[in-house]
């Protein structure tokens, strides 16, 4: 009996010692590899029946996979243009192309095929000046580098922005992607000419006023529209060599001026789209762990006013006791919903200012949103910031416990949840009270965006098992948008 007892002592280490080899879990270590595959050719996922005037050649394949999306091509400017596409490099030619020039004026978009900062300064001042005060490098350090590699804008403060793909600062050279990821660039340009032109967010919904004349033109939304590349960051970078996701971060502003209080108000509607499904490469396997990854864990999105300055330090933004006051914010925080809906309504009485004019009946309207949060969690942090205390934020989580454990077989994984590993949307919405606005000069919003993704992992002992989720910051994403200021009776229209 003791020669059985110390035979099953002598095994049971043994096993333990088995058990406990490659006791830390380590991404880098992959003993077979994924098998999800990216795609190959443009799956083409968004078209648009807009009419758009191509005038050059030689454009990026970025442009080339928008210009496979367009259903109505023109090769000149005619009455039924609604956007035109141009080459960066050939701006100084079309500077004095008035009939390109007069189009823009009479409401089309110009789109602007990798432009540097110095081209697309020309191409803004053809539209803006002398009003337009304040232009965005695309945090491009070189007047003579490309600053975006898409840009479109029309004479309404409208913008839409795609940046990332690579920076000739870091002496990086133009990526040769495949059909398929200029695919996933061109898509988000497209969505915004069909929206645009579609009027989805062209105007506030249920706007009323007392006077008669056409209120929807009068309340037209700026919109400011920003797409983002996103990659891997640290020891995670070789798991996903040569991918990258796609966001898009959209803004709508509704601005409002009210005499009696000397006040701006604006209502702001924010949505971020995005598709995780390029950095979910399933599992694998690495020692003695099992893994699975990888897949967005959290998204974080920030969002301030700040004063005319080219400074974005704490001494320029507008706070609280500026009279800068964020009045209401939706969603507030929740978890364990399927699906959730954001809104935001305004009541303005007496004489109030909108784009251009004044109107002495008020103006009402509201702004809502529906969309899926199932296995996520939001958390408000709206009005956390200390330095400021009117910040509008919102922390979105997505579940990471993707995890099954049985007392016999140890743990297995379940798939993350869809907003992780497919598409993502969230939406939040605010307003904001300033008071005295023309104090400030432009008033602008500076937005950040974070985005964390993460990975499963466990292994399994005898009669036990652990289990370890990681993650990897993608790092901040900032852009800045100058207000279209409301009319308040002065020049400032």
């Amino acid at each position: 009996m003791k020669q059985f007892r110390f035979l099953f002592m002598v095994l049971a280490m043994l096993l333990s010692v088995a058990c406990n080899t490659d006791d830390n879990a380590v991404v880098g270590i992959m003993d077979d590899y994924p098998s999800e595959s990216l795609p190959v050719n443009d799956l083409m996922t968004v078209t648009t029946d807009v009419p758009v005037t191509i005038l050059d050649s030689d454009y990026s394949n970025v442009a080339k996979a928008f210009i496979n999306r367009l259903k109505h091509p023109l090769n000149e400017i005619t009455n039924d243009t609604k956007a035109i596409l141009i080459k960066g490099s050939n701006i100084a030619q079309h500077t004095s192309d008035s009939k390109l020039w007069e189009a823009v004026a009479n409401g089309a978009v110009i789109i602007i095929d990798q432009p540097t900062f110095s081209q697309m300064l020309d191409a803004i001042y053809q539209v803006y000046l002398p009003g337009f005060t304040d232009a965005d490098p695309g945090e491009e350090e070189h007047d003579t580098h490309i600053c975006y590699d898409i840009l479109a804008f029309d004479n309404q403060y409208n913008f839409y922005e795609l940046n990332d793909i690579y920076d000739e600062d870091k002496n990086e050279s133009e990526q040769t992607m495949s059909p398929y990821m200029n695919g996933l660039y061109a898509d988000p340009l497209t969505g915004w000419l069909n929206e645009k032109y579609s009027g989805k967010v062209a105007t506030i919904r249920s706007v009323t006023r007392s006077a008669s004349s056409d209120l929807s033109a009068l309340m037209s939304a700026q919109n400011y529209t920003r797409t983002y590349t996103l990659r891997p960051s640290g020891g995670y970078a070789s798991r996903l060599e040569n991918r990258q996701c796609v966001f898009t971060i959209s803004t709508n502003i509704w601005a409002a001026y009210k005499f009696d209080e000397d006040a701006d108000y604006y209502m702001i509607e924010q949505t971020v789209l995005g598709n995780n499904n390029n950095f979910w490469i399933g599992s694998w396997t690495g020692g003695k762990w099992k893994y699975q990854g990888f897949f967005l864990s959290r998204m974080t999105v920030n969002n301030r006013l700040f004063h005319s300055s080219d400074n974005y330090g704490s001494d320029n933004v507008l706070k609280h006791s500026d009279g800068v006051y964020l009045l209401d914010f939706s969603p507030v925080s929740t978890s364990g919903q399927h699906t959730i809906t954001v809104e935001e309504s305004w009541n303005l009485s007496g004489e109030v200012g909108l784009s251009g004019v004044a109107l002495s009946g008020g103006v009402g309207g509201s702004v809502s949103s529906s969309y899926n949060v199932q296995d996520m969690s939001i958390t408000a942090l709206c009005g956390n910031d200390n330095n400021c205390y009117n910040n509008a934020a919102w922390q979105f989580d997505i579940s990471t416990d993707n995890y099954d454990f049985s007392g016999w077989s140890g743990y297995s994984f379940r798939k993350p949840p869809l907003l992780g590993t497919d598409a993502y949307k969230s939406v939040q919405c605010w307003q904001w009270k300033v008071e005295h606005p023309n104090n400030y000069g432009d008033i602008k919003i500076l937005t950040d965006l974070g985005f964390d993704h993460s990975y499963n992992s466990y292994r399994n002992k005898v009669f036990s098992g652990e289990s370890y989720t990681d993650n990897f910051f993608n790092g901040w994403y900032s852009e800045y948008i100058t207000i279209r200021p409301p009319y308040r009776g002065t020049s400032n229209e």
